[in-house]
């Protein structure tokens, strides 16, 4: 993502005369996917997903086991059932946040980009560099930028 960005720098600076707006959007909508599917912003499908990155879930040994009443659970029901009451828990604090409220929008802006003018694909591509959550910035823009003089 550096690199991406570092690019997009020198292109706003005039220093380029193309840009890979498509693999910027791409590549900023994954980071933006997990932030929010980890904070229960999306569907609880995309948190459990999540969750089974996070956790491992597939490197426990799958089972089925059914129960003397017919029910049958196995991995998958016993995760939905312990990261169900976590998301609905994520979910009641971060879809009131004004700060993930927005990461979602930019999220669902970045779907869209060929419909987006020039001008349009530039400013949504700064807005994602400085997009904020709760504990701040998604990326260390302080650091990037320290970088990236150091390279000009």
């Amino acid at each position: 993502m550096d690199k991406l960005i570092f690019e997009f720098w020198r292109y706003s600076e005039g220093k380029t005369e193309t840009f890979n707006f498509p693999l910027f959007f791409s590549e900023f909508r994954k980071l933006l996917y997990r932030k929010l599917a980890r904070h229960g912003v999306l569907g609880f499908r995309d948190y459990l997903r999540e969750m089974a990155q996070i956790y491992n879930f597939h490197t426990l040994r799958n089972f089925t086991h059914a129960t003397h009443d017919g029910h049958v659970f196995n991995i998958s029901c016993i995760a939905r059932g312990i990261f169900r009451q976590r998301y609905d828990y994520y979910r009641k604090i971060y879809m009131t946040n004004a700060n993930y409220q927005q990461l979602l929008k930019t999220y669902g802006q970045c779907q869209n980009i060929e419909e987006l003018a020039k001008r349009d694909r530039v400013l949504l591509a700064d807005e994602c560099i400085h997009a904020i959550h709760n504990s701040g910035s998604l990326l260390d823009i302080d650091s990037l930028r320290e970088k990236y003089e150091a390279i000009k």
